[in-house]
């Protein structure tokens, strides 16, 4: 353990940065109402990993509990949390019989969460591992966050009613649900990664009520994807999309396009939050969210070049590195500058792209992008060096190396690219083998229903088509 924090402290304090501890206390500079919202997620959290984990914090584990995730907020990489407090907020609004019978599903989710986390060696998930079901915690616990105005409601039955024309004739009474609305502003806050305060959170259920009384349709059965609202209630989209959250935005931003107001109003909310701001006045494209996939992205190049696990992503030495280019903005050079700004492209293109290149192609990206961190990490500059003549030496053999690098790696990833689409023309073809069979039996209901509606003595003429 000494030797692995011995070499992760050279690596990043050598570069300025990833000092144990952030200078003072980052959360507190946060604006307050980031500060409050910070809390609140952290005690809703800690609620729910208590019960869903059947963990009983100590004070101690309480206060470490909290401190990690207000570092979060800080660094950017709170946008975990959106995935799961909205569950907190949900459970609010059922019965203690629903959240018992709900325990094994969030428990199953957030313990996934956990597992993953830890076998990548995060030292802040690592701890609540070792404490995994060391008591029982039968009640859901009440967190010390504010609630919004309709969580502090309790187990409503129904939000709002009213008379709907009724399929035999008539009127009927229609009723939104409490937890339809609730369940959407969960889904809303883990398919986008938006943090809600609770004021939005209200704002949001009166928005879902009115919706609900203009498109009743669109709740509680089949969702027609007529406004957002209803891709939002949509069990599918949420099972496909929830963690793509690029895609939900585009989603969104298309209903803004047919001039959809609620799109409005929740892209302002996200182009709003913690994630969009800049660390530093004057330079809006150094955003919270490039800095913090930028850090990501040293840690892993760095272990990478290394050949071995030399660091664990971060969260203080996310903040270390947000500190440092705020500070040294304007002493780096062009092209470090257009490098640190690369940082959410370079670390897609690592997750990716990297993983399908052939070998040489892999070694030569290191290269390139080990000479940018070289400048500020000089602990990699023999790794960085030894490349370098390994290159050198290899374009005295062949000075077309890198175009044949290019060529051989270009016709590798064709290669996998029509492998996939084999595959997916397979998952097509099983598809539509399976809707056509949908379409048969709900054609086969529709005829059975006619039927035995039909008064004694109807004739009835069926034609049956290819």
């Amino acid at each position: 353990m000494l030797r692995k924090f011995s070499v992760t402290f050279g690596l990043f304090c050598t570069f300025g940065i990833g000092a144990a501890q952030p200078a003072g206390d980052p959360f507190v500079t946060l604006p307050p109402e980031t500060q409050s919202l910070g809390m609140d997620y952290a005690h809703d959290l800690m609620a729910l990993f208590s019960w869903a984990l059947d963990i009983r914090f100590t004070e101690a584990e309480q206060k470490r509990f909290i401190r990690e995730r207000q570092l979060e907020w800080v660094s950017g990489h709170y946008i975990w949390q959106c995935q799961f407090v909205g569950t907190y907020w949900s459970l609010l609004a059922c019965t203690p019989e629903i959240i018992q019978q709900n325990k094994s599903k969030v428990k199953e989710t957030i313990l996934d969460f956990v597992q993953y986390n830890a076998k990548t060696g995060v030292e802040d998930v690592l701890w609540i591992q070792k404490r995994l079901g060391d008591d029982e915690v039968e009640t859901l616990p009440k967190s010390k966050g504010r609630r919004s105005k309709f969580e502090s409601m309790g187990t409503l039955p129904k939000v709002s009613s009213m008379m709907v024309p009724s399929y035999l004739g008539g009127q009927m009474e229609s009723n939104l649900e409490y937890l339809s609305v609730s369940n959407l502003q969960d889904a809303l806050g883990s398919m986008l990664l938006v943090p809600l305060m609770p004021d939005q959170r209200d704002e949001l259920f009166a928005r879902a009520t009115k919706h609900w009384k203009q498109n009743p349709d669109e709740w509680g059965g089949v969702a027609f994807k007529k406004t957002l609202f209803s891709y939002f209630n949509s069990s599918a989209d949420k099972a496909v999309y929830k963690n793509n959250s690029e895609h939900n935005v585009k989603v969104v931003r298309s209903y803004i396009e047919r001039g959809d107001r609620d799109s409005k109003w929740i892209i302002g909310i996200l182009e709003g939050s913690r994630s969009m701001q800049s660390i530093r006045a004057g330079t809006p494209e150094l955003t919270i969210n490039l800095t913090r996939d930028y850090s990501r992205f040293l840690m892993e190049v760095v272990n990478d070049l290394y050949g071995k696990k030399v660091v664990t992503p971060d969260t203080k030495i996310t903040i270390g590195i947000q500190q440092e280019l705020a500070k040294n903005w304007e002493t780096f050079d062009p092209e470090k500058r257009k490098f640190i700004l690369e940082g959410s492209t370079n670390l897609t293109t690592y997750f990716q792209y990297y993983p399908l290149c052939i070998p040489l192609k892999r070694e030569h990206l290191k290269y390139v992008w080990g000479k940018q961190m070289m400048k500020s990490m000089p602990a990699l500059k023999p790794l960085i060096e030894a490349r370098g003549n390994e290159f050198a030496q290899l374009a005295k053999k062949n000075p077309k190396w890198l175009e044949d690098m290019e060529a051989s790696n270009n016709e590798a990833l064709q290669l996998y690219m029509a492998q996939k689409q084999k595959e997916y023309n397979r998952f097509l073809d099983n598809m539509k083998t399976i809707f056509d069979s949908q379409v048969w039996d709900a054609k086969m209901r529709s005829l059975s229903d006619t039927i035995s509606r039909a008064p004694s003595g109807t004739t009835i003429h069926v034609t049956i088509r290819p």
